[in-house]
């Protein structure tokens, strides 16, 4: 009696295993076959990505120590427009445009346009992005919106001879 409860076990076992390979079989095929074309365009799509990114620049010092030229932390703000869903397109373009400070009309022209990546805004303040992350999160918007680190230089003496600067240390 033992042993048929035994083998009805592992009959019903190897039952489960082989529908279970026949239903992933199945959906490894829908995938290769039907969605196969769209998930490589995808696919390149997403590998071919052209970002900038900006290095860390150091501190330039003069001989006696003082500062010339040094790199702050700012962000830029970049939409993906096709991991924005239509519904959101206008709410996004009005709180980038309110956020920023920029044209409504510009603003949702690149939030609906067909491409992988447009630039809204750069080299804005952590004070701002922060201001568009907590709008982010309020409206549970979590993709289509980038936050990228940037950096910014600044010269605390002004202007005055930044050029050179900038001409013999980018040697």
């Amino acid at each position: 009696m033992a042993n048929i409860r035994g083998k009805k076990r592992i009959r019903n076992a190897l039952l489960v295993c082989v529908g279970l390979f026949f239903l992933l079989s199945i959906r490894i095929g829908y995938i290769q076959l039907v969605q196969g074309e769209e998930l490589q365009t995808l696919a390149y799509v997403q590998q071919t990505l052209d970002r900038k990114i900006n290095p860390n620049r150091g501190i330039i010092y003069d001989r006696n120590g003082e500062v010339l030229a040094m790199s702050a932390s700012v962000e830029t703000i970049t939409v993906n427009p096709t991991n924005i869903s239509a519904e959101n397109k206008e709410k996004v373009a009005k709180a980038l445009s309110d956020i920023f400070e920029l044209d409504y009309e510009k603003v949702l022209k690149k939030v609906k346009r067909k491409t992988s990546i447009e630039t809204i805004v750069k080299k804005v303040d952590k004070e701002k992005t922060d201001e568009l992350r907590k709008w982010m999160n309020e409206n549970e918007i979590v993709a289509g919106i980038n936050i990228d680190e940037d950096t910014k230089r600044y010269y605390p003496n002004g202007n005055l001879a930044s050029h050179i600067i900038r001409i013999y240390w980018s040697r």
